[in-house]
């Protein structure tokens, strides 16, 4: 008597550098290869697509003390099961998980601009605008938080007026973008700029997430618009005078933004209580230590909840992070990432001719981990998060405890 051995349709094969795991995406489960010749043919037959995920095997190799314990790993992790099996017998066919990208995408670059220009605008989700300072006297020294966080910013006025924002948005609106962050100065009601261009629009189609420092509430009270959002910002060193302010609110048009850099800023907020709250670490360049120890994923974090089948093929064919989104500052320049080159410039060229840049020349909407060293021979890298602006600034892509 022979057996079947198969994997169920929720599995998925991992292949890393030194080491191949069965994923479960219905609970985690993570089982190891174990390095055994047997082993290694029921690998390659499960992987070739045409098999069905299937494999035959017979009495001896079954019961192969490595195989005996690998087949029951398996079948206790319900990631497959080894059934009785009659040669020649027809097998099932379970439909192995596989990426299929459009095969339009491929060729791109022999398509019209205009067209793929418009397709490209449906991908276009999240928009984020920075507004200058009018009174900008260019005396005041900020940390760059915007190239990690979204955040408030003083920038001098500069190419784009409150007319380009007003009918920026407004265009916005018809590309059926569903976000937009709106960011200036840390209090947007002591910005001429931030006040005309919320007094004139009103988003219907989109959330507008108004970005503002927490001590702007300390002279002013946020009123309730529709479709706006109020992101407060909070640093650690503000954060004991701000608590009572958090937790007495009980508004859902509220988020607190909580920005750490330190294992005290993390032992302060153990008295927060807000239900909207967004913890955001920032780099420092002398906080690597408190990365590794808040920040940096292990092996258990990365296992502590399952990762879909969509999120597997979303992280094999793009950067979640960055796909759909862009940046647009005051001179008017875009950006897909502000770690990379601009895109060019919105005042001079339309939206949709600069994100078929970003697609056939830029590669940041579609920067994967397989693409870089050392994530790409790592068995991981389809589960982890995708690359984001931390990785950027450290200057590693491994942010993890794993290797």
């Amino acid at each position: 008597m022979n057996y079947l051995f198969y994997l169920e349709p929720y599995t998925f094969i991992l292949n890393g550098e030194d080491k191949s795991v069965v994923y479960n995406t219905l609970n985690a489960a993570y089982t190891l290869f174990p390095k055994h010749p047997v082993i290694d043919k029921i690998k390659q037959t499960w992987e070739k697509a045409s098999n069905g995920y299937c494999c035959e095997i017979t009495e001896g190799e079954k019961t192969d003390e490595v195989v005996a314990a690998f087949i029951h790993e398996v079948r206790e992790s319900f990631s497959g099961d080894c059934i009785e099996w009659e040669t020649g017998r027809k097998k099932p066919f379970i439909f192995k998980p596989q990426l299929f990208l459009n095969s339009e995408i491929q060729l791109r670059k022999e398509k019209d601009e205009t067209l793929w220009g418009k397709r490209i605008m449906q991908n276009l989700n999240e928009v984020t605008l920075y507004v200058p300072t009018p009174d900008y006297t260019g005396g005041k020294s900020r940390e760059p938080y915007h190239k990690q966080l979204l955040h408030c910013m003083d920038f001098p006025m500069d190419k784009m007026t409150t007319d380009d924002y007003e009918d920026l948005l407004k265009r916005l609106e018809i590309y059926g973008v569903r976000r937009v962050n709106l960011i200036a100065n840390g209090n947007p009601f002591e910005n001429a700029y931030m006040r005309e261009i919320m007094a004139s629009h009103q988003p219907q189609n989109y959330k507008l997430h108004v970005y503002l420092d927490v001590k702007a509430l300390h002279t002013q009270q946020l009123p309730i618009m529709e479709n706006i959002l109020w992101e407060v910002s909070v640093h650690g060193e503000d954060l004991a005078n701000a608590i009572p302010i958090i937790n007495a609110c009980e508004r859902k048009d509220v988020r607190w933004d909580i920005v750490v850099t330190s294992e005290e800023d993390m032992e302060r907020l153990r008295d927060v209580q807000g239900r909207q709250v967004k913890v955001q670490p920032y780099y420092t360049g002398s906080n690597l230590q408190f990365f590794e120890d808040y920040v940096f994923m292990t092996l258990d974090d990365l296992l502590s909840e399952p990762v879909d089948r969509r999120s597997i093929f979303r992280h094999q064919a793009l950067n979640e992070h960055f796909f759909g989104k862009v940046t647009i500052m005051p001179t008017g320049e875009v950006y897909s990432s502000l770690w990379s080159e601009s895109l060019g410039n919105i005042r001079e060229e339309k939206l949709k001719q600069l994100l078929y840049r970003e697609f056939t020349e830029r590669g940041v909407w579609l920067g994967t981990r397989s693409k870089v060293e050392p994530c790409k021979d790592c068995v991981n890298r389809d589960l982890c998060p995708s690359i984001s602006d931390y990785e950027l600034v450290i200057g590693r892509h491994d942010l993890c405890h794993m290797r």
